[in-house]
């Protein structure tokens, strides 16, 4: 953490921090709070209002549920009195006997204080308010129903009594429970309560409570009284209480385990982010993207099982990378890269320093992995095409000097032959040997060069004669089935020409090679459709079989899009033919050509013996072909032609 402390100190842009403040002050200092503390704040604060909201929906639809579960028992337990055997047997029967005899004026036992009848009802009544736990369970005679009604009402009394209610009350019922519910059931008269069978009221005057009601009657259906049963809110919301405490439960846990969870989540986002705050992890992207930006080598980041996971702006130049959509992933496959380069982003290896080609650039490759055991791979890339073609200049300012030197050291032995033939007075000999060397000066290149007029090409193969003389080399030139004009690159052109001949000149000069076999053939071909065509072969030995192998891949491509380069970069390129033939390869690459090469004449040569034809020489040969200006290839001398 005190490593973390010191980098957010210098970050560009970061509020300077107290030390010693406390993770607390931090996440309520909330300009300064650092991300992941936002984070589970804000998540805290979302799950919060997510369980309140969740737990209000429970306990109403709960509470709901409960309620009518109440006005279900009540009223089932209602209807059960008002149809049980104990009101049938001390009601019913006893008034359809007092009916029968006509005295219907007078009071039924059972509604009598006192009586045996009552007595039985009244613990009825008891039981199954205990039984039930209900506030109370009642009993109203229609006698009192009718007497309760006020203005209107019958309020005669009996010399054997009144009919009064039947009321069991619960011990802890609040005083004058029954005498409430006596006068609001008399308030609603005999005809509101014996419509509509079982009938839930709630009573908030003179009681709190809630009442179901079914009404008593004869087998003629005459009205007797009313069963009530009823239950108080607070019995109501006790029956609730259990349901409530476990929604709470559900609640609180619920938040306590997205606490963790966020606190965990937390220390995940702590380690990735540290303490930085949202103006630093900015200020952070901000500052890598401006050196991802500035940097002048590619970056490109491989994941192996989904391709380019990213790359800069430079790589995107020098590899001819597609713009990115999103946080999707480039596949390798679908990508126009060279063979060597796709082979080291596909395996997955180290690399350092190797060399590989595209058509346009020449590039350094380091690739190592970007974890100990991670599948993503990170490579850098340099752009030395610049370097090389400095090479190429240099080995051709090489070979004019080279050139330059011969022809010095030729004309310093004339001289002094010259000199020699005046001090012996041979002066008509001297005379003449000056004569023949002049005109021999005098004569144009193309009668030197059989007609060849390129004048970049003129002065390179004349520079290369001059050089094979020196060297005991014997230089052939063969222009007979060139047609029409080169239209190529001058500077591709003296490249590759320059650098194959050479190549050639260090096959035949070797000690092992015998003087007869110290010849080297160049062959200019083609025409303005089918473009142009060279070929560089020697005397020499030739080049191994898997040596040509590691080069090139054999045969021409049926598009002519290129080079396929095999093995590992630099070492590949460099096995054989060392740099030069490194610079062949970029140069075909510009011009959209493609190269050959075989590493021995023998097959070639029975080939020509059958078919009567000029036998090529045994050792290797290189064929470069140049596509047509019209065919994409580069841009010539316009005014370079060959004469016919």
């Amino acid at each position: 953490m005190g490593a973390t402390r010191t980098l957010r100190r210098r970050m560009p842009g970061a509020p300077p921090q107290a030390s010693g403040t406390s993770g607390l002050r931090r996440l309520f200092s909330w300009p300064s709070a650092s991300a992941a503390s936002r984070i589970v704040a804000a998540n805290s604060i979302m799950l919060v209002g997510i369980v309140l909201l969740l737990c209000t929906a429970l306990y109403l639809v709960l509470s709901g549920i409960n309620d009518e579960r109440v006005e279900t028992r009540i009223s089932e337990s209602a209807q059960s009195l008002a149809t049980g055997p104990t009101l049938t047997g001390n009601v019913v029967n006893p008034a359809l006997a007092r009916a029968e005899a006509g005295a219907t004026d007078l009071p039924l036992p059972a509604f009598v204080p006192g009586s045996n009848e009552n007595a039985a009802i009244a613990e009825r009544l008891e039981f199954q308010r205990e039984a039930y736990d209900f506030d109370v369970v009642a009993v109203v005679p229609l006698s009192y129903l009718e007497r309760g009604r006020g203005l209107g009402g019958t309020s005669a009394g009996l010399a054997a009594g009144e009919e009064e209610p039947l009321i069991a009350l619960a011990p802890d019922s609040v005083p004058g429970t029954a005498s409430a519910l006596s006068t609001a059931l008399a308030r609603l008269g005999p005809e509101r309560l014996s419509g509509g069978g079982v009938s839930v009221r709630f009573f908030d005057e003179p009681m709190d409570m809630l009442v179901a009601t079914v009404p008593v009657t004869s087998e003629e259906g005459e009205l007797l009284g009313v069963t009530a049963v009823g239950v108080a809110p607070a019995t109501v919301r006790a029956e609730f209480a259990p349901q409530l405490a476990a929604i709470a439960g559900f609640g609180v846990l619920t938040v306590v385990l997205g606490v963790l969870a966020n606190w965990v989540t937390s220390r995940g986002l702590r380690r990735a982010t540290g303490d930085y705050g949202t103006h630093e992890i900015g200020a952070v992207l901000e500052y890598y993207s401006s050196v991802l930006r500035a940097v002048s080598e590619g970056l490109v980041l491989v994941d192996r099982g989904r391709g380019i996971v990213f790359h800069n702006a430079e790589a995107a130049e020098l590899l001819g990378l597609p713009a990115r959509a999103g946080d999707e992933a480039l596949a390798l496959e679908g990508l126009d890269l060279d063979v060597s380069l796709e082979q080291l982003l596909t395996e997955g290896r180290y690399a350092r320093d190797e060399i590989h080609y595209t058509t346009n650039h020449v590039l350094v490759v380091n690739q190592q992995p970007a974890a100990s055991d991670s599948g993503t791979w990170v490579t850098t890339m340099r752009d030395h095409t610049e370097l090389q073609g400095l090479i190429g200049e240099l080995v051709s300012v090489r070979s004019f000097s080279e050139s330059l030197r011969s022809q010095t050291h030729e004309y310093a032995n004339r001289l002094h032959m010259i000199v020699s033939l005046m001090e012996t007075g041979q002066f008509e000999e001297a005379v003449e040997f000056v004569t023949r060397e002049i005109s021999q000066v005098e004569r144009p290149a193309d009668n030197l060069l059989d007609g060849f007029d390129h004048p970049v090409l003129s002065a390179l193969l004349l520079t290369k004669f001059a050089q094979a003389g020196e060297s005991g080399i014997a230089l052939e030139l063969d222009t007979d089935d060139l047609h029409d004009r080169i239209t190529a690159d001058d500077r591709d052109l003296v490249t590759v020409v320059g650098n194959l001949i050479d190549n050639a000149f260090d096959a035949v000069g070797a000690d092992a090679v015998p003087p007869e076999h110290r010849r080297v053939r160049v062959r200019f071909a083609g025409n303005a459709l089918t473009g142009l065509v060279i070929e560089v072969s020697d005397d020499g030995p030739g080049i191994a079989d898997e040596a040509v192998d590691r080069i090139f891949d054999r045969g021409w491509s049926t598009k002519h899009d290129g080079v396929s380069v095999s093995g590992e970069g630099r070492e590949s390129a460099q096995s054989v033919r060392g740099v030069g033939l490194s610079i062949v390869v970029q140069a075909v690459r510009r011009m959209q050509g493609a190269i050959d090469v075989q590493g021995s004449g023998g097959e070639l040569i029975e080939d020509a013996e059958a078919a009567d034809l000029p036998l090529p020489l045994k050792g290797a040969m290189f064929t470069v072909w140049v596509p047509a200006a019209d065919a994409g290839g580069g841009e010539g001398d316009e005014a370079s032609h060959r004469g016919e």
